[in-house]
């Protein structure tokens, strides 16, 4: 099985808010703790299916905002 290249659906939430937030994919993967290219391929995947502007509730989204802005 190929490593790393499922990601949950948290993760998916995670790579939404960051390009929302305008993050880089590098800064995404640092956060979430896995490849660059990994955030770069599921990013493209979504934004072809147009799930990419799919953000949780705010109070979510704001708070994995926060926490990416730390990092």
């Amino acid at each position: 099985m190929a490593k790393g290249r499922y990601i949950t659906d948290f993760e998916k939430m995670v790579i939404r808010v960051g390009v929302a937030n305008g993050h880089s994919d590098a800064d995404i993967a640092r956060f979430m703790n896995r490849s660059r290219p990994l955030v770069t391929v599921w990013r493209t995947k979504m934004e072809k299916d147009g799930s990419i502007a799919d953000l949780p509730f705010g109070f979510v989204a704001d708070d994995v905002a926060g926490e990416l802005a730390k990092k």
